[in-house]
């Protein structure tokens, strides 16, 4: 080995030499090898306690400041700041023109998943129009509508299993909010 390649792997050591040194939550120990791409890598505990092998370069970029926990912690907080920003006028579906009423109903009742799980069995998982049965895209409809037919609105009888484009065809067709069943004969002929 040369001097002058002496002298290079001394700097290089010198500034790799990061031992006792904070990194965020972490505090290097000491250094275990190299990883196979040529980085040092450090045994490093963890404010909580943890220790964990890190390499150099993701310590001294900041890519690494814990063992983990850091990272659980951050997302539960910021899961409960999500979720505490972004009821009712903050969150992003939030439809300034509907009232309080349409919001109710709106929202699912006891029962719903179970009624669409049946008319899709009664329909054997096929689209009434089209028949599609790739699944996956399948939509159970309401013949007389959801908003006018509370009393129906669990009815097996008042659905029937439409694939989405179909789906969407008849809505085009007939708008939202009003349909009744014999709109829905009219479109199947």
């Amino acid at each position: 080995m040369g001097a002058q390649e002496l002298v290079v792997r001394l700097i290089l050591h010198k500034k790799s030499n990061i031992k006792g040194q904070r990194f965020g939550r972490l505090t290097t120990l000491k250094l275990v090898g190299k990883s196979k791409w040529g980085h040092y890598v450090w045994e490093c505990q963890c404010d909580c306690g943890n220790i964990v092998n890190v390499i150099s370069k993701s310590l001294n970029s900041g890519e690494t400041k814990s063992c983990g926990c850091l990272r659980k912690y951050k997302s539960k907080i910021n899961i409960k700041k999500l979720h505490i920003n972004q009821q009712g006028k903050n969150n992003p579906s939030y439809n300034p023109n509907l009232t309080n009423e349409d919001r109710v109903n709106s929202r699912h009742i006891p029962g719903y998943k179970k009624w669409r799980q049946c008319v899709y069995e009664r329909d054997n998982y096929t689209c009434q129009c089209c028949g599609d049965n790739k699944g996956g895209n399948l939509v159970a409809h309401h013949l007389e509508s959801y908003n006018n037919n509370k009393d129906l609105r669990t009815t097996i009888g008042n659905g029937v299993t439409l694939c989405e484009t179909c789906h969407k065809d008849f809505h085009h067709q007939y708008g939202y909010g009003d349909n009744t069943k014999e709109q829905f004969k009219c479109y199947i002929v």
